[in-house]
């Protein structure tokens, strides 16, 4: 007697054979986020900060800063260098918002910081 003798007497060939109904997906890839697009944070920061042409050097700037950062790289060890560099250049780019703007830029860094929390 084969295996298929036997799983067809017991009906299960139809089990063994049959493709699932849907395709199983991937995991979604993390690091392919929109948002590590430099243009887009760009433009996400212009919309939700309403920012001005007169306050465009200080987004070019603020960009700069992490582009440099990012081509960097580091180690492990560098993280607390890398985290001061980050918060002088929030604290540069802040210091050209308006107090509205400022205030909206602070909620957007705290959303930012819970994210990276969970």
């Amino acid at each position: 007697m084969t295996v298929a003798t036997v799983l067809f007497s017991f009906g299960l060939a139809g089990f063994t054979l049959a493709a699932p109904d849907a395709p199983i997906k991937a995991p979604p890839d993390r690091t392919d986020h929109k948002v590590h697009d430099p243009a887009v944070r760009a433009r996400k920061l212009r919309e939700k900060l309403h920012l001005t042409p007169a306050q465009e050097p200080a987004l070019q700037a603020y960009q700069a800063t992490f582009r440099s950062m990012a081509h960097k790289g580091g180690a492990r060890s560098d993280r607390p260098a890398r985290l001061r560099e980050r918060a002088a250049a929030d604290a540069r780019f802040r210091a050209q918002l308006t107090s509205v703007q400022q205030a909206r830029f602070d909620e957007m860094q705290h959303r930012r910081a819970e994210r990276h929390r969970s």
